[in-house]
């Protein structure tokens, strides 16, 4: 399959508004679904309420106010137990590729999401639940980037700001190379992904052994989602054309993405900066597996993993011995 070829040519494609449709042998859809008048009058691709600006995490108090959400929001729900750091970190957060978004509102972050691009040491979170599954995509020759980490804050789930968060996510998932976009979802949000063109992979399971929380696993696969696009008729009105044009054709974050990302890779080299995140606030070098703190240092290197964390590497070889 071409998937990355054609993943990669969007990046450059879109920007422009959507060339004109090719003739369609078969019958577009007319109007809006019932559904998306629902998405549109509850603010869903619409704009954001004024206060409100996107960005991507990179500075020490960002991550550490987003992550301090997560882990509140996610205590609240009976997702997780509750970290005496107040932060949810986990190994993927160590990735600098690992791209925390926020919403902020008059300086407060009020959203959340983080995607994280798929590797061959770590993988994504939906491997968990779902890795025979994800193992059968990668075979497939997906390179997928999976959205987690999703918090809207109450006063605003009713706005843009989700469509918002995810349409960056997906700007920063095409700038990475990957071509199909993974989300663990509640089955009773599967209506709202499939018009955003997801499909269902496997059946429903529990999102983890300790807890009773059945999810779906949802794949976008860009190839499907740019081939809708392209068959968009002039000035159609449907789902599709809300959609793709939100994501694909107006989507006002690729550039952007990419400067962000320089800057957290800049920081991610400052070893002062990751012993505060990883060592000081969150205590998680001290606390992560033996197989994640392999990982970790392999991907920083071992002198740089010394500069990180000091008598801590010698502590935890100690440890392992």
């Amino acid at each position: 399959m071409e998937t990355q070829t054609t993943a990669e040519t969007m990046i450059a494609e879109a920007e422009i508004p959507a060339p004109p449709a090719q003739p369609s042998a078969t019958k577009r859809p007319q109007g809006k679904s019932r559904r998306m008048k629902l998405m549109e009058r509850r603010g869903c691709f619409g704009e954001l309420p004024p206060e409100v600006t996107i960005s991507r995490a990179t500075s020490l108090e960002d991550l550490c106010e987003a992550y301090q959400l997560v882990h509140d929001n996610y205590i609240q729900k009976g997702y997780i137990s509750p970290h005496p750091s107040g932060l949810r970190i986990r190994s993927y957060e160590t990735a600098s590729e690992t791209a925390t978004f926020i919403a902020k509102a008059n300086g407060r972050i009020i959203g959340v999401t983080s995607g994280v691009i798929d590797s061959d040491d770590l993988g994504v979170p939906a491997d968990k639940a779902f890795k025979t599954e994800i193992d059968d995509l990668r075979l497939q020759g997906y390179k997928v980037c999976e959205g987690t980490n999703w918090v809207i804050a109450p006063e605003y789930r009713s706005t843009n700001v989700m469509p918002e968060l995810m349409r960056v996510c997906f700007a920063y998932s095409i700038a990475q190379g990957c071509n199909g976009m993974l989300a663990t979802v509640s089955p009773n949000h599967g209506h709202f992904y499939e018009m955003l063109c997801f499909d269902q992979v496997g059946s429903e399971r529990s999102s983890s052994p300790d807890i009773d929380d059945p999810v779906v696993l949802q794949l976008n696969s860009y190839d499907e989602f740019y081939r809708r696009w392209r068959a968009v008729q002039p000035d159609e009105v449907s789902d599709d054309e809300v959609v793709t044009s939100f994501f694909i054709a107006d989507n006002p974050y690729y550039k952007r993405v990419q400067e962000w990302s320089r800057i957290a890779e800049a920081e991610f080299m400052k070893p002062a900066f990751l012993h505060e995140l990883f060592v000081k606030q969150s205590n998680f070098l001290n606390e992560c597996s033996d197989k994640e703190y392999t990982i970790i240092r392999r991907r920083w290197g071992e002198r740089f993993m010394w500069h990180v964390w000091g008598d801590g590497v010698r502590r935890k070889l100690a440890l392992t011995a």
